[in-house]
């Protein structure tokens, strides 16, 4: 019968510090892996998205004041009423 020893040898994980800053290091290396892999957009179409958000904004912006006003004046009739 072989003996069964317990091995003296243990899977050591590094201290605390040590993890973090590998992790930190994987994180940024997979970013930089990701983005190598992005398509950029050109200029032209930059500055078009850019207009369809700022109208797109812009439009919302004027729905909601809208219905704050709405609103407003709803409970003011309320008010009024007590």
């Amino acid at each position: 019968m072989a003996n069964k020893t317990k091995s003296k040898v243990k899977n050591k994980r590094p201290i605390f510090l040590v993890r973090w800053f590998l992790a930190i290091k994987e994180y940024i290396v997979g970013s930089v892996r990701e983005l190598k892999k992005v398509t950029w957009p050109t200029r032209k179409e930059l500055f078009k998205s850019t207009w369809v958000v700022l109208v797109i904004v812009a439009l919302m912006a004027i729905v909601t004041f809208g219905f704050d006003k709405i609103f407003d004046f709803i409970t003011g009739l309320a008010y009024d009423l007590i």
